[in-house]
């Protein structure tokens, strides 16, 4: 990781057998401390967050994580360089990666040429095969998660997937992820499908097999790898075993990678405090041959194949690899490039940046708030706040784990709520269907986008700023400011005192805001997401054309339904003539692994999901009429 920053009040001298000398951000598990060993080489070391320790379940996946990346033998993937899971604040140490992560280069440099490209999605590719052949997923794959170094992309952290999180998804991610690096913008359109222009015709058809909204549809991440590697380099590699191709990828970086290269290798150095400190050593050499394979010469019909071989395997002979096969072979241009993103401009000063969060949650088309709060109890009380405009629709989910779960809908144009409830421990999305209730019988005040910007009102009002850094939060680079403030709880009640820490995007968006009586234990946590039409869970937009009700909003049952997968579902199944359906009412019918049914309520109007009968992952149609 980047960006190193000061140590924290608190912070020991040493974890394991390295000297910590700052802190690096956030990852996935908990705090990335900047550390050197004993021969002054840089070592980022994650400790697993305190609360999380104390979980037995947690810190089991934290220790076979980092055994399984110790093993997985990678030279794009994280190196896992010593661990110690059965410390009494668990830890991993990796070694260090030089350089910007993929968001922060594309700001500066725009997107990867298509020789850079190539490389990137090889190196990005066998990370990924490497950590799936070890036992292990991502999980969490996205700009902010790969380093440019030097020498090539590498996946930052040890990762901490996701619930609901498999190769699939993996290689989903992937492919969204090769594709903003290839166009510099969002790798998906307004309506959710794959936004692939001005990537190059050889790279296409592999990208979009890899984001095919069926999972099982996707080629694995080794075919993918094993693909991209046959492409760029003029030799068979047919018999050479996967594990065995480390040297072959070394030098498609050492000829492709020259670009981002030079443009890293340009920036300053840190001063971590030690002489002649450098690059903790990897597991393998990485010195580029003397002579390297001839590359980007190659027709794309090995590449096509190993697409078509990897799509056919998953799905059968269609048209999918058919289709990819025809598409490379052909050799039709690419598209011209996007424009390279423009520079984001210099935040302002707290209270100017404090002010434009107030005015983004009073335009914004969309945007999540999860909130814990801390009350000396076995686990905090968890609140999820969503909102998607075009209609405007609310949703509060509360409670969970041991609680009863509560998740309730509100339709300000009908002045109405739905509401459906979980007993304890039962899983999101279950059996549990939504019911209409009276206005009256909700607290419509908190179904606001005033609710949302509530905590940043009072912040406007009444904050003292006592200290502004840098520091990386989730591999991103982030602005935080400290201070104090006076906190009006809500319902309201007896104002108080509070110390807060806020973190903010290079675009001054809220990423985390923590605020307690006691600063350095702070009993509320709110992070943010999903601003400006980035939402993709829980409210997936309206559809029409809904029979009976025409107009219906798409709710998710669970963080981990993607809304653009299942609104294109959602959007072929309302499409699709009534003589080519095998019928109505409770009849499911399939749509590119999505089971639909009509089934009217009071409160919705049906759903589609991915896991027919169990229904648990699933989108429901709420009733706007």
């Amino acid at each position: 990781m980047a960006g190193l920053g000061p140590p924290a009040a608190g912070d020991p001298a040493r974890i394991g057998p390295y000297r910590l000398v700052g802190r690096l951000g956030q990852g996935g598990w908990g705090t990335v401390h900047g550390a050197l060993d004993d021969a002054g080489r840089r070592v980022a070391v994650e400790v697993l967050d305190p609360r999380a320790a104390a979980d037995p379940a947690v810190r089991e996946a934290f220790a076979h994580r980092a055994e399984a990346l110790r093993g997985a033998g990678t030279v794009c993937a994280p190196h896992v360089l010593d661990a110690d899971a059965a410390a009494e604040a668990p830890w991993i140490a990796t070694a260090h990666a030089p350089g910007p992560d993929l968001g922060a280069y594309l700001r500066a440099h725009g997107p990867l040429d298509e020789d850079a490209l190539l490389a990137f999605a090889a190196g990005t590719a066998e990370a990924l095969a490497r950590m799936h052949a070890a036992g292990a997923v991502h999980g969490d794959l996205r700009p902010s998660r790969v380093l440019l170094t030097p020498s090539g992309p590498r996946l930052s952290g040890t990762g901490a997937p996701r619930p609901g999180a498999d190769a699939a998804a993996d290689v989903a991610a992937w492919g969204a992820l090769v594709a903003a690096a290839s166009t510099g913008r969002a790798p998906y359109g307004p309506d959710g499908a794959p936004d692939l222009a001005g990537v190059p015709g050889s790279l296409e058809p592999m990208l979009q097999a890899a984001m095919d909204p069926r999972p099982p549809a996707r080629p694995d991440a080794e075919s993918i790898y094993r693909g991209l590697v046959d492409y760029a380099v003029d030799q068979d590699i047919r018999a050479v075993p996967t594990a065995e191709l480390s040297g072959t990828l070394r030098e498609v970086l050492a000829v492709l990678w020259a670009g981002p290269g030079r443009a890293v290798s340009a920036q300053p150095e840190e001063d971590w405090g030690a002489e002649g400190a450098e690059e903790a050593a990897a597991t393998e050499p990485t010195t580029a041959p003397a002579e390297p394979a001839a590359m980007g010469h190659v027709p794309g019909t090995r590449l096509a194949a190993v697409v078509a071989a990897a799509v056919i395997g998953t799905t059968g002979a269609g048209v999918g690899g058919l289709y990819a096969a025809r598409t490379v072979t052909g050799g039709s241009p690419a598209p011209a490039p996007s424009p390279s993103p423009s520079p984001t401009p210099e935040l302002g000063g707290a209270e100017e940046v404090v002010d434009g969060i107030v005015a983004l949650f009073e335009e914004t088309d969309s945007y999540r708030v999860v909130e814990e709060v801390d009350e000396g109890g076995a686990e905090p009380l968890r609140q999820e706040r969503v909102f998607r405009a075009d209609p405007d629709v609310f949703l509060s989910i509360s409670g969970g784990g041991p609680t009863e779960r509560v998740e309730t809908v509100w339709l300000p144009d009908l002045q109405a709520a739905d509401r459906r409830r979980f007993s304890p421990g039962a899983p999101p999305g279950s059996a549990a269907r939504y019911t209409r209730l009276p206005a009256q019988s909700v607290g419509s005040q908190e179904f606001t986008r005033e609710a949302g910007a509530a905590p940043f009102d009072d912040l406007a009002e009444s904050m003292e700023v006592v200290e502004r850094t840098q520091e990386r939060v989730d591999g991103r680079d982030t602005t935080r400011f400290s201070g104090t403030f006076t906190f009006t709880p809500s319902p309201p009640g007896t104002e108080a005192e509070h110390g807060f820490t806020l973190w903010v995007d290079a675009e001054g968006r809220p990423v985390r805001l923590e605020h307690g009586e006691d600063v350095r234990e702070p009993d509320h946590t709110l992070e943010y997401s999903g601003f400006d039409g980035e939402l993709d869970t829980w409210l997936c937009g309206a559809v029409s054309g809904v029979p009976q009700v025409d107009e219906a909003a798409l709710v998710g049952t669970s963080e981990e339904v993607s809304c653009a997968s299942a609104r294109a579902a959602a959007e072929a199944y309302l499409a699709m003539p009534d003589a080519e359906k095998s019928g109505t009412g409770s009849v499911a019918e399939d749509v590119e692994g999505w089971y639909c049914t009509m089934a009217p309520t009071a409160a919705e109007a049906g759903s589609c999901s991915l896991d027919h009968p169990q229904q648990s992952q699933r989108v429901d149609f709420i009733r706007l009429d």
